[in-house]
């Protein structure tokens, strides 16, 4: 018989542990997703009023393992009496938001003054309180300091307040970033609350610069999350950190809004990205060229003028030692960067309409979560299409996918290889060409991607930056229309509508003076349907109108309708 003491001891992982993440909405995802990588068991839950909750919610809670009052919910329903109904919860408990731990809502500080800094600082450091905090093991802080978040920020201010908390970060001497309370400790002197049970202020997150910057912490940041969590539910080993390419930052080299269809994508998945343009980089002065070399990823997007990477820039864009991406087929060029022994860029406005890669290196990670078509081929992009031409030009670089056999898609070279043998341009840190776009149609057909081809790139991007492969959410390419209306009902629309059909007859009963077009997306995220209006036909003759439909992905459909 095994005795009592013969039972092993019992190792507890993330996976045994729950988390309810009190969000009402999907801006706290990336925030669910960065945990459920680390293993954490994640529930998403939203109360509304607490103190209008059943026994059975204030039950649930409490069963938690963890709960933590995500960055997106309105400050608005934690004050009143649903403060005491969160404070008297027992479960540990993390808030995120600084506006929900005023002193006018839960009543951690003594404080209203919850702030917004929109442009800056490029980066927050945090200073921390005591190095020697199990909570900052295995990181390097510079002195006391610890990169911190990126902008755009919010902070609450403390000022001097007296406080019961322990402080354990801060931002500008008086900005709480963490601070613990041991259960049954009033917040501050004089507060008149206290929690039932532990409790840590881990502030982050921005929404005030039109966009839900609500998880923007640095890896390192993160890793003291992660270990600040687990001290709270008592997990004893920190799990070994995964991240995805959502944990990461890209600069986005680009002069206009035509890439923002890519810039918007990014941002979709978690990247925080900024949009730069150095212009001549060779004139450049040296604080440019530093914060360039101190990006996790640069990526040169379709939009930029070509003119601006031939030498003496071509060289120093070349001199970068960052990850870089090149997107436009121009740039890459012999008599521009130097990728190809080529300076055949080429358009196909008309087609295909969809255009397949064929893949070289069909096993290669690049591929993960996508289906290759007969083993070799996925669809890519839609068009109309910009491609280089190779020819059967030799290359030093790893040929991933091609299109027609000889225009590359996706190339690779590592730092130090010359780009082809006798181009002498060498990078000086990891390269891919990965080709998009064509901007010889209309305006920017910059990010046509196919859903296949934004996840390569993606998992392209992950791989460059050493990140975990996770599935892309991707930017809608439906650019067409669900319904086509007009006001006149005696009226013959021919041929009968059909979202394929781009070309139109509307024929008017005698003596119409004027008609309303109504055009509606078929999509719900297409960006935008201009040209539906009313048209006036009294002077007799034919009119035709363009409707434009632009898909969140930027790619545009053309309607004509001819008014007779």
């Amino acid at each position: 018989m095994v005795g009592l003491e013969d039972v092993p001891e019992i190792v507890y992982d993330a996976v045994d542990y729950h988390i309810t993440l009190i969000t009402d909405d999907e801006q706290d995802d990336e925030q669910v997703e960065f945990l459920q990588r680390q293993g954490f068991n994640v529930t998403k839950f939203y109360p509304g009023l607490l103190s209008a909750a059943g026994q059975d919610t204030i039950d649930m809670l409490n069963a938690a393992d963890l709960i933590i009052v995500g960055r997106s919910p309105n400050s608005g329903d934690f004050d009143g009496d649903d403060k005491p109904a969160w404070n008297n919860l027992t479960a540990p408990l993390i808030i995120n938001s600084q506006w929900v731990a005023r002193s006018s809502r839960i009543n951690m500080f003594n404080s209203t003054n919850a702030y917004h800094m929109n442009d800056g600082p490029a980066m927050a450091y945090g200073v921390v309180s005591d190095p020697l905090d199990p909570i900052f093991d295995g990181l390097t802080l510079d002195g006391d300091s610890l990169a911190w978040c990126l902008p755009p920020h919010d902070f609450i201010e403390n000022a001097d307040s007296a406080n019961n908390g322990e402080f354990v970060a801060v931002f500008n001497e008086t900005s709480p970033l963490i601070v613990r309370w041991d259960a049954g400790t009033e917040y501050y002197p004089g507060a008149g609350d206290a929690p039932a049970g532990p409790r840590t202020y881990f502030g982050f997150g921005n929404d005030n610069a039109g966009w839900p910057n609500f998880f923007p912490l640095t890896k390192e940041a993160k890793k003291v999350y992660v270990a600040e969590i687990c001290r709270m539910i008592g997990l004893e080993e920190v799990p070994e950190m995964k991240y995805a390419a959502a944990d990461f930052s890209a600069i986005l080299i680009t002069d206009d809004e035509e890439d923002d269809p890519q810039f918007n994508w990014l941002r979709k998945n978690g990247v925080h990205v900024e949009k730069f343009y150095p212009g001549l980089l060779s004139a450049a002065g040296q604080d440019t060229i530093d914060m360039l070399n101190m990006a996790e990823l640069i990526i040169v997007g379709r939009s930029p003028n070509s003119g601006d990477f031939e030498s003496p820039d071509k060289e120093v864009w070349n001199a970068l030692t960052p990850p870089l991406i090149i997107n436009s087929q121009w740039v890459a060029r012999s008599s521009r960067i130097n990728m190809f022994n080529s300076t055949s860029a080429y358009h196909m406005n008309d087609g295909p309409e969809v255009a397949y890669a064929v893949a070289e290196m069909e096993d290669d990670v690049i591929f993960s979560n996508v289906t290759l078509v007969e083993g070799d081929s996925l669809p890519f992009c839609l068009p109309p299409h910009d491609f280089i031409e190779n020819a059967d030009s030799a290359n030093n670089g790893d040929f991933v996918a091609v299109f027609n056999e000889t225009s590359p898609l996706i190339v690779r070279w590592e730092a130090g290889i010359e780009y082809y043998p006798g181009a002498v341009d060498a990078p000086a840190g990891p390269r891919t060409f990965f080709g998009l776009g064509n901007d010889n149609v209309y305006a920017s057909n910059f990010f046509p991607l196919t859903d296949e081809g934004q996840q390569v790139y993606w998992n392209e991007i992950s791989r460059m930056l050493g990140a975990e492969m996770s599935v892309v959410k991707v930017s809608d390419t439906d650019a067409s229309l669900a319904s086509l209306e007009y006001d006149v009902a005696e009226a013959i629309l021919t041929p009968e509508f059909d979202s394929d059909i781009m070309e139109y007859t509307l024929d008017l009963p005698e003596g119409t003076t004027e008609v309303r077009l109504t055009a509606i997306a078929n999509s719900e995220y297409a960006l935008s349907v201009e040209g539906d209006s009313t048209i006036d036909v009294s002077a007799g003759e034919a009119i035709t109108t363009q409707i434009v439909v632009t898909a969140e992905n930027g790619g545009k459909w053309f309607y004509a309708v001819t008014v007779v």
